[in-house]
């Protein structure tokens, strides 16, 4: 029917891969995941396919949205993937993160290392 939406009851998962490992995970948007769905989580992969740590996405029901921070503080430039798995319906509206520590040179030979954004 045209009025029932179209979800996925079957669930899923999303990867965010990065080529370089990026330095910090700033939040998630998440919309749409369902009060009663157990298992919605989002994982973080380390360079070696480790998991690192994991947060509980807790569903609000059909068409809300909620952001994610994660609870979890990582060292610099070590995330390489973060999955989110839905066991239902769910969507990813927005993904922030830091890419990390870049260089600058200063005037008579000095540096300093400025987070990305």
């Amino acid at each position: 029917e045209t009025d029932e939406p179209d979800d996925n009851v079957s669930g899923g998962y999303i990867d965010f891969k990065f080529t370089r490992p990026v330095f910090k995970l700033e939040s998630i948007g998440i919309m749409d995941v369902n009060v009663e769905s157990e298992g919605d989580v989002i994982e973080v992969y380390g360079r070696s396919s480790n998991l690192l740590a994991s947060t509980v996405i807790s569903g609000l029901g059909d068409n809300t949205w909620l952001a994610v921070e994660p609870p979890f503080i990582l060292d610099a430039t070590q995330v390489s993937v973060v999955r989110v798995k839905f066991t239902n319906s769910g969507a990813i509206t927005s993904f922030k993160y830091c890419a990390g520590p870049k260089s600058m040179e200063i005037p008579n030979g000095g540096s300093a290392v400025l987070p990305t954004v």
